[in-house]
């Protein structure tokens, strides 16, 4: 009998990279790949991990597809006295332990909506999908959360400076952002999968404004790659990580994915179209 309680939840956002000989050509086939990992298990010394419950909608012309991850608590079995008959007996234990998390694809945007729950949380989701993923398929998939720009720059303003930047990126697909290059320009005529830089300012600092630092940040909060900053406001020293700011996402709602997904593909475009418009002065 179906759910029909609502329930919180929370979503975060992730832009997916698909590296590989096949890479390039899984975005118009992800479907077949993604059900496939539903007859993959991992089992771990507490729990059975599987996806189900897989799926795809179109909306307004465009793909949405659907599903959950999760474990199950492997069975537990515990001794106990029956004082009536004066006998020992093992039972199995009911685990409450065991999660899932909804999850949302929207392949034209290489954008993953994620549910980050207590029992499951982002960081392990994401891992446990890849293993998944890289079980069935010949490419390689990674993940960066997309951070909220706005909230990464207002922070920056505040600060005297900037004195060292840290960035660790990928190149930027699909739909990339003028003012992203020419760093982004470097990373693709490299052919690099991901690119590590460091910045060091001298007495005055890094240059916030219209520079390589403005953007790495940039890019980072749009999902394609990782900052550390540190800087100097009023005499104290600061530090900045950009997974510190995730872009995220509540909502109280009966727990069917179908009813869920024209919501989340409404989430999934107004955040597409906040990083496409999203360039912040500093």
């Amino acid at each position: 009998m179906p759910v029909t309680e609502e329930r919180k939840m929370q979503f975060v956002y992730a832009r997916y990279h698909l590296t590989g000989l096949f890479g390039p050509q899984v975005p118009d086939h992800i479907l077949p790949h993604l059900q496939k990992t539903q007859d993959v298990q991992f089992d771990d010394a507490k729990y059975a991990w599987t996806i189900g419950d897989v799926g795809q909608t179109e909306i307004e012309g465009t793909k949405l597809l659907f599903g959950r991850l999760g474990k199950t608590a492997r069975e537990v079995v515990e001794t106990h006295y029956d004082k009536k008959v004066h006998s020992f007996k093992r039972e199995q234990v009911q685990s409450r332990k065991a999660a899932y998390s909804n999850f949302f694809i929207e392949p034209s945007h290489a954008v993953l909506a994620l549910e980050d729950k207590q029992l499951l949380p982002r960081g392990k989701f994401l891992k446990m999908f890849k293993r998944f993923w890289e079980k069935v398929e010949a490419s390689e998939i990674d993940f960066d959360f997309i951070k909220n720009e706005v909230e990464i720059f207002e922070v920056i303003k505040r600060w005297d400076k900037i004195t060292t930047a840290r960035f660790d990126l990928s190149p930027t697909n699909p739909h990339p952002r003028e003012d992203f290059s020419p760093l982004d320009d470097i990373i693709k005529k490299a052919k690099a999968k991901r690119a590590k830089f460091k910045f060091e300012g001298d007495q005055n600092g890094l240059s916030k404004k219209d520079s390589i630092v403005q953007q790495g940040a940039s890019m980072a909060a749009a999902g394609y790659g990782e900052f550390s900053l540190k800087g100097v406001e009023r005499g104290s020293t600061q530090v900045l990580s950009s997974n510190s700011l995730l872009i995220t996402h509540e909502l109280v709602r009966v727990d069917d994915l179908n009813s869920l997904s024209p919501e989340m593909m409404a989430e999934i475009h107004k955040l597409v179209q906040a990083i496409r418009d999203g360039k912040t002065q500093t």
